[in-house]
C-alpha cells in the first residue's frame, strides 16, 4: 500500500509565497525610508526652533537687567561681526555704569556665524577674543543681527534681534527649513547708550 506524505510544500505555493513577499518587502521597505527622512527633517528643524528660542532667551534676559544698550556692526574684508553691549550699575545706587557683558554675532558674510557671550567685565577691561565663550552654532549670518532702533522717535527706541540658521534640510526636506528670520524687539526706552 502506497502512502503520500503531505508535509511538504508544493511548489507552487512556495512560487505564491516568494511573490507575495516581493510585492510587501519594498512597500514595507518604502514606509521605513520614509519614516527614518521625516525624524531626520524633524528633528533638524526642531533644533534650528531650538537655535532660535535659546538665542533669544538669553540676550532677552540680559537686556532687560541692563542699565544701558550699544550695538555695533564691523565688516572687514569677507568677515562680519556684530556686538551688543550691555552696561550694569555695581550695586544698588546708579552713579555709573561700571559693568559690561557683551553678546556678539561673528562669521564669514554669506556663511556661517556663531553667537558669543563674554560674560560680566570691568568696564575698563580689554576684552580679547579668548574673553568669549561660544554660544551658539550653525546662524544664517546674513540674517543676524543686533540693532537699536527708534533714535528718530523717543516713545519707540528698541533694540532689535533678527536670528536665523542655516538651513539644514536639503532635498525634499528644504521645505521645512526656517525661511525667514526670527525678528523680536524689545523696549530700551529707558536705557541709557554706552559710548564705544
Amino acid at each position: 500500500m502506497k502512502t503520500s506524505n503531505n508535509k511538504g510544500f508544493a511548489l507552487v505555493e512556495m512560487i505564491i509565497v516568494i511573490a507575495l513577499i516581493a510585492i510587501v518587502l519594498p512597500l514595507i521597505l518604502q514606509l521605513y525610508m520614509f519614516g527614518q527622512e521625516t525624524f531626520s527633517y524633524n528633528t533638524r528643524l526642531v533644533a534650528q526652533q531650538y537655535t532660535v528660542t535659546n538665542v533669544l532667551s538669553h540676550v532677552r534676559g540680559d537686556v532687560q537687567e541692563a542699565a544701558s544698550v550699544d550695538t555695533s556692526s564691523v565688516t572687514s574684508g569677507d568677515q562680519k561681526t556684530v556686538t551688543l553691549k550691555l552696561g550694569y550699575y555695581d550695586g544698588g545706587t546708579p552713579a555709573a555704569i561700571t559693568k559690561v557683558r557683551y553678546w556678539r554675532i561673528r562669521g564669514t558674510v554669506g556663511g556661517e556665524g556663531i553667537l558669543e557671550y563674554s560674560g560680566e567685565k570691568n568696564i575698563a577691561d580689554i576684552l580679547t577674543d579668548s574673553d568669549y565663550a561660544e554660544v551658539v552654532t550653525g546662524l544664517d549670518m546674513d540674517k543676524c543681527n543686533f540693532e537699536r532702533r527708534g533714535f528718530s522717535n523717543p516713545e519707540r527706541h528698541r533694540l532689535s534681534i533678527q536670528v536665523k540658521p542655516l538651513e539644514t534640510n536639503t532635498g525634499k526636506g528644504a521645505a521645512k527649513n526656517m525661511r525667514e528670520a526670527i525678528m523680536t524687539e524689545i523696549s530700551v526706552l529707558y536705557k541709557e547708550t554706552l559710548d564705544s
